[in-house]
Protein backbone atom coordinates (compact mmCIF):
# COMPACT_ATOMS: atom_id res chain seq x y z
CA UNK A 1 0.00 0.00 0.00
CA UNK A 2 2.78 2.47 0.50
CA UNK A 3 4.61 2.14 -2.79
CA UNK A 4 1.66 2.65 -4.37
CA UNK A 5 0.80 5.76 -2.90
CA UNK A 6 4.53 6.94 -3.17
CA UNK A 7 4.95 5.98 -6.93
CA UNK A 8 0.64 7.73 -6.91
CA UNK A 9 2.52 11.34 -5.35
CA UNK A 10 5.42 10.76 -7.99
CA UNK A 11 3.29 10.66 -10.62
CA UNK A 12 1.22 13.41 -9.94
CA UNK A 13 4.47 15.38 -8.56
CA UNK A 14 5.66 14.95 -11.84
CA UNK A 15 2.30 15.76 -13.94
CA UNK A 16 2.00 19.04 -11.56
CA UNK A 17 5.67 19.75 -13.21
CA UNK A 18 4.41 19.54 -16.33
CA UNK A 19 1.22 21.52 -16.07
CA UNK A 20 1.59 24.01 -13.74
CA UNK A 21 -1.33 26.24 -14.25
CA UNK A 22 -3.29 23.38 -12.89
CA UNK A 23 -1.98 24.70 -9.36
CA UNK A 24 -3.73 28.00 -9.59
CA UNK A 25 -6.90 26.48 -11.22
CA UNK A 26 -7.05 24.32 -8.24
CA UNK A 27 -6.97 27.11 -5.88
CA UNK A 28 -9.55 28.79 -8.26
CA UNK A 29 -11.70 26.12 -8.13
CA UNK A 30 -11.51 25.96 -4.29
CA UNK A 31 -12.35 29.28 -3.47
CA UNK A 32 -14.93 29.45 -5.73
CA UNK A 33 -16.53 26.43 -3.68
CA UNK A 34 -15.61 28.01 -0.25
CA UNK A 35 -18.16 30.80 -1.10
CA UNK A 36 -20.89 29.11 -3.23
CA UNK A 37 -21.10 26.01 -0.65
CA UNK A 38 -22.05 28.96 2.12
CA UNK A 39 -24.27 30.70 -0.20
CA UNK A 40 -27.33 29.92 1.62
CA UNK A 41 -26.09 31.61 4.91
CA UNK A 42 -25.15 34.45 3.08
CA UNK A 43 -28.98 34.45 1.46
CA UNK A 44 -30.12 33.87 4.93
CA UNK A 45 -27.97 36.54 6.66
CA UNK A 46 -28.96 38.69 3.17
CA UNK A 47 -32.39 38.26 4.01
CA UNK A 48 -32.59 40.80 7.27
CA UNK A 49 -30.32 43.52 5.78
CA UNK A 50 -33.28 46.29 4.48
CA UNK A 51 -31.16 46.73 1.44
CA UNK A 52 -30.92 44.94 -2.01
CA UNK A 53 -27.17 46.27 -1.83
CA UNK A 54 -26.16 43.18 -0.50
CA UNK A 55 -27.81 40.71 -2.46
CA UNK A 56 -26.02 42.80 -5.50
CA UNK A 57 -22.86 41.91 -4.20
CA UNK A 58 -23.23 38.48 -2.95
CA UNK A 59 -25.03 37.56 -7.05
CA UNK A 60 -21.47 39.73 -8.23
CA UNK A 61 -18.94 38.07 -6.34
CA UNK A 62 -20.60 34.52 -7.02
CA UNK A 63 -20.20 35.29 -10.75
CA UNK A 64 -16.97 36.45 -10.19
CA UNK A 65 -16.09 33.09 -8.65
CA UNK A 66 -16.99 31.11 -11.33
CA UNK A 67 -15.96 33.51 -14.45
CA UNK A 68 -12.28 33.88 -12.94
CA UNK A 69 -12.07 29.89 -13.47
CA UNK A 70 -12.75 30.11 -16.94
CA UNK A 71 -10.99 33.28 -17.66
CA UNK A 72 -7.41 31.71 -16.35
CA UNK A 73 -7.97 28.68 -18.28
CA UNK A 74 -8.09 30.51 -20.97
CA UNK A 75 -5.25 32.35 -20.59
CA UNK A 76 -3.32 29.56 -20.19
CA UNK A 77 -4.64 27.65 -23.68
CA UNK A 78 -3.73 30.86 -25.64
CA UNK A 79 -1.18 32.42 -23.66
CA UNK A 80 -2.77 35.84 -24.25
CA UNK A 81 -2.16 37.82 -20.96
CA UNK A 82 -5.22 40.25 -21.08
CA UNK A 83 -6.72 37.19 -19.83
CA UNK A 84 -4.35 36.49 -16.81
CA UNK A 85 -4.84 40.54 -16.16
CA UNK A 86 -8.17 40.25 -16.64
CA UNK A 87 -8.67 37.20 -13.95
CA UNK A 88 -6.26 39.17 -10.93
CA UNK A 89 -8.50 42.17 -11.17
CA UNK A 90 -11.97 39.75 -11.14
CA UNK A 91 -9.85 37.65 -7.79
CA UNK A 92 -9.30 41.09 -6.56
CA UNK A 93 -12.82 42.82 -7.26
CA UNK A 94 -13.84 39.88 -5.59
CA UNK A 95 -11.70 40.34 -2.49
CA UNK A 96 -12.97 44.10 -2.18
CA UNK A 97 -16.76 42.63 -2.92
CA UNK A 98 -16.15 40.64 0.35
CA UNK A 99 -14.74 43.44 2.48
CA UNK A 100 -17.79 45.37 1.41
CA UNK A 101 -20.01 42.64 2.58
CA UNK A 102 -18.42 41.53 5.81
CA UNK A 103 -19.25 45.76 6.90
CA UNK A 104 -22.45 45.36 6.02
CA UNK A 105 -22.49 42.01 8.48
CA UNK A 106 -20.40 43.93 11.09
CA UNK A 107 -22.83 47.17 11.10
CA UNK A 108 -25.82 44.79 11.27
CA UNK A 109 -24.36 43.00 14.00
CA UNK A 110 -23.19 45.90 15.87
CA UNK A 111 -26.90 47.65 15.62
CA UNK A 112 -29.12 44.79 16.26
CA UNK A 113 -26.83 42.45 18.37
CA UNK A 114 -30.13 40.89 20.06
CA UNK A 115 -31.19 39.66 16.05
CA UNK A 116 -27.94 37.96 15.54
CA UNK A 117 -28.33 33.89 14.29
CA UNK A 118 -25.75 31.54 14.04
CA UNK A 119 -26.19 31.34 10.03
CA UNK A 120 -24.68 35.30 10.01
CA UNK A 121 -21.48 34.57 11.71
CA UNK A 122 -21.42 31.24 9.75
CA UNK A 123 -21.77 33.77 6.80
CA UNK A 124 -19.47 36.01 8.15
CA UNK A 125 -15.99 33.64 9.03
CA UNK A 126 -16.78 31.81 5.51
CA UNK A 127 -16.11 35.44 3.37
CA UNK A 128 -13.12 35.56 5.96
CA UNK A 129 -12.20 32.45 4.99
CA UNK A 130 -12.54 33.07 0.81
CA UNK A 131 -10.71 36.51 1.41
CA UNK A 132 -7.53 34.78 2.40
CA UNK A 133 -8.10 32.01 -0.04
CA UNK A 134 -8.67 34.11 -2.48
CA UNK A 135 -5.50 36.37 -1.56
CA UNK A 136 -3.32 32.98 -2.12
CA UNK A 137 -5.06 32.90 -5.70
CA UNK A 138 -4.22 36.03 -6.40
CA UNK A 139 -0.43 35.17 -5.67
CA UNK A 140 -0.27 32.31 -7.37
CA UNK A 141 -1.94 34.15 -10.57
CA UNK A 142 0.98 36.65 -10.58
CA UNK A 143 3.74 33.86 -9.73
CA UNK A 144 2.15 31.78 -12.69
CA UNK A 145 4.06 33.63 -16.08
CA UNK A 146 7.45 33.86 -13.74
CA UNK A 147 7.22 30.39 -13.11
CA UNK A 148 6.83 29.62 -16.49
CA UNK A 149 9.45 31.95 -17.41
CA UNK A 150 11.97 30.59 -15.01
CA UNK A 151 11.21 26.77 -16.27
CA UNK A 152 11.86 27.99 -19.96
CA UNK A 153 15.35 29.30 -18.74
CA UNK A 154 16.02 26.75 -17.01
CA UNK A 155 15.02 24.48 -19.46
CA UNK A 156 16.78 26.10 -22.33
CA UNK A 157 20.32 25.92 -20.23
CA UNK A 158 19.61 22.41 -19.53
CA UNK A 159 19.69 21.51 -23.83
CA UNK A 160 22.29 23.85 -24.17
CA UNK A 161 24.49 22.03 -21.21
CA UNK A 162 23.73 18.77 -22.56
CA UNK A 163 23.91 19.53 -26.41
CA UNK A 164 27.98 20.61 -25.31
Amino acid sequence: MGQKLKKWFKRNYINLKRKPHIIPVIGLVIASMIYTFNLSYHSRTIAHFPSSYDAFLCFVTTLLSILSIFTFTNYYHKMNYFLLVLAILMTDFQIVLDILYMGSVRRYLAKDLDKAYDYMYSSYRSVQIHIIALAIVTILLILHPIYIAFRKRKKVKHETAKNH
